[in-house]
Order: C-alpha cells, then structure tokens, then sequence
C-alpha cells in the first residue's frame, strides 16, 4: 500500500466516515474512495471491515507515533 492508502485505512479503523476523511485530509470523496479501492485490490479485501483488519496495529500505532514525533520537530 501507498503511504495515502494506508493513512486512510487508519482513518477508516478509527472510525472516520469517507466525507470526514476527504475534509481532514483536502481532497474529494471520490479520491478517497478511489485509495480505498485500489488498498482493497492490492490486498485482496473483500470489504472495509477486511482492509482495517490487515494493516498490523504494531505498524499502524509506530507510524502514528513517528509522524507526530516528525510535527512536533
């Protein structure tokens, strides 16, 4: 996955609805879904629910950490 596709499918495990997440990160709905699908492709999911349960919570949770590490600088 793409470093985008993969902010998004954290965004999705957190909950985020597409609208949410187009506004939060300033691009269109259609864009985000368009990330969604090809995330989907890529690994083989069958739905969202899939996608969020195979991005590990160890790689998700460390790079969450790193990039508000990187604001903070």
């Amino acid at each position: 996955m793409t470093d985008r596709e993969r902010e998004i499918v954290m965004l999705i495990r957190q909950g985020q609805p597409t609208r949410v997440i187009a506004e939060r990160l300033t691009l269109s709905v259609r864009t985000v879904e368009g990330h969604v699908y090809r995330a989907m492709m890529k690994t083989g999911a069958a739905n969202r629910e899939e996608l969020v349960a195979m991005l590990p919570r160890a790689n998700a949770d460390a790079r969450s950490s790193r990039d508000s590490i990187q604001l903070i600088r």
